[in-house]
C-alpha cells in the first residue's frame, strides 16, 4: 500500500479495497476495473445515486443537474464516450472526471481529470476542461450523482475550482506521456 516513493498512500489502500469489493460482489463485471458511479457510495455509505448515459440530457439539463447537485453537496462524476477536442486538448474515454462549477462564464460547467493534466497540455490547467455549449461535447457526456451520506455535511457555499499556480512537468506526472497523448 505504498506510493512511488515507498511511503504509505491512502489512495492506493482505497483503490485496492475497491478492487477487492468489486471482485467479491461482482458489482461491475463488464469493465477492467470498477466504474466511477459505483465508488462514491462505498466511501459515503450513501446508496442513493443516479445517473444518465451520454446523449440523454441536453446541455441545459446537464448544467442544471451539475449546479444543483454540487450546491446540495453531492458527488458528481462522469466522463466522455468519444475522444474529441476541447480547446487545445482532447477528452479521454474510459476515464472518470469530477464535475465542478466553472470560472468561465461561457462554459456550462467544468470537468476535472484526476490525473491533473489533459492530453496536449502542459498541466497548468490542472486537468480542468471548461465544457462548451457547442452542440457536440455535451452529447458525449455521461453523469453520475451520489449523495454525501455520512462523509460530510452539505456545503452551501460552493465556489468554482481555481487550479493551483504551479505547473506540472512531464517527469512529475504519474501517468505516462504515451497514455496522456493517446486520449485513452
Amino acid at each position: 500500500m505504498s506510493s512511488k516513493s515507498d511511503k504509505a498512500c491512502w489512495s492506493t489502500l482505497l483503490e485496492k479495497a475497491i478492487i477487492k469489493y468489486n471482485a467479491i460482489y461482482e458489482v461491475d463485471t463488464e469493465i477492467g476495473g470498477i466504474g466511477s458511479h459505483v465508488v462514491p457510495p462505498l466511501f459515503t455509505g450513501e446508496g442513493e445515486s443516479f445517473g444518465f448515459p451520454a446523449n440523454v440530457l441536453n446541455a441545459d439539463q446537464l448544467k442544471v443537474m451539475v449546479e444543483n447537485s454540487l450546491m446540495e453537496g453531492k458527488f458528481v462524476v462522469g466522463g466522455f464516450n468519444q475522444v474529441k477536442p476541447i480547446g487545445n486538448t482532447n477528452t479521454v474515454i474510459g476515464h472518470a472526471y469530477t464535475y465542478l462549477l466553472s470560472t468561465d462564464p461561457n462554459a456550462l460547467f467544468s470537468m476535472r481529470n484526476p490525473w491533473g493534466g489533459n492530453p496536449g497540455t502542459n498541466g497548468k490547467e490542472d486537468g480542468v476542461l471548461n465544457i462548451p455549449d457547442d452542440g457536440i461535447i455535451p452529447t458525449l457526456i455521461d453523469i453520475g450523482v451520489t449523495g454525501p451520506g455520512k462523509a460530510a455535511p452539505m456545503k452551501r457555499d460552493i465556489k468554482p475550482y481555481t487550479p493551483p499556480t504551479y505547473s506540472f512537468t512531464t517527469h512529475k506526472m504519474r501517468v505516462s506521456a504515451v497514455l496522456m497523448k493517446s486520449g485513452m
